[in-house]
C-alpha cells in the first residue's frame, strides 16, 4: 500500500475522541460516529502511540479497511475483524434483552474498557439483574448492585 493512501478511521463510541501526536504534527477530534481519513504513513506511526492503540484495542476507533488493519498488524490475514464498540442502544439490548449465555459470551469477548462502559450504563439505568451483575463484576471489576445502592442512598 502506498504511504499517501487515505484510510477511514471511525469513532464507534458515544463520546468525542481527541488524538494528538505532536511528532507527526497530527491532531484530530472525532465526534461520535464520525469517520476521518488518515494517511497510511500517519497510521503506521500512530499504532505505536499508547493512547491511539488503546482506542483501537477498546473498539472506540475502528480502521475500516481490512487491508490496512492487516498491514498495520492489527488483524491477522483471514482472521476475524477487531470488535467495534457498542453504542448505547446496543448495550441496553445486551443488558435487557439478550439471554444470559449470549450476554456472558459477549462480555468475555470484550475489552475491559467496553465491559466498564456497560457497567456504567447499568448503574446509570439502575439495572439490577443479579446474574448479569455477577458477570459484569467478573469482567469489569465493578459491583453494579452496590453502586446502584450507594447512588440511591446518596
Amino acid at each position: 500500500m502506498e504511504e499517501n493512501l487515505k484510510i477511514k478511521v471511525k469513532n464507534e463510541s458515544s463520546h468525542a475522541i481527541l488524538i494528538v501526536l505532536p511528532d507527526l504534527r497530527f491532531k484530530r477530534t472525532w465526534s461520535p460516529g464520525a469517520s476521518i481519513s488518515v494517511t497510511l504513513e500517519v497510521l503506521r506511526e500512530a499504532v505505536f502511540d499508547k493512547g491511539f492503540k488503546h482506542f483501537l484495542d477498546a473498539g472506540s476507533l475502528y480502521i475500516e479497511s481490512e487491508e490496512a488493519r492487516i498491514e498495520l498488524g492489527l488483524q491477522e490475514e483471514g482472521g476475524p475483524a477487531p470488535k467495534k464498540a457498542l453504542n448505547k442502544s446496543q448495550m441496553l439490548k445486551l443488558l435487557k434483552a439478550d439471554p444470559l449465555e449470549v450476554f456472558k459470551k459477549t462480555m468475555e469477548s470484550f475489552s475491559r474498557e467496553q465491559c466498564t462502559a456497560i457497567a456504567d450504563l447499568a448503574i446509570e439505568d439502575k439495572y439490577l439483574d443479579v446474574s448479569k451483575a455477577k458477570i459484569i463484576k467478573d469482567t469489569s471489576g465493578i459491583d453494579i448492585i452496590k453502586a446502584v445502592q450507594l447512588n440511591l442512598e446518596g
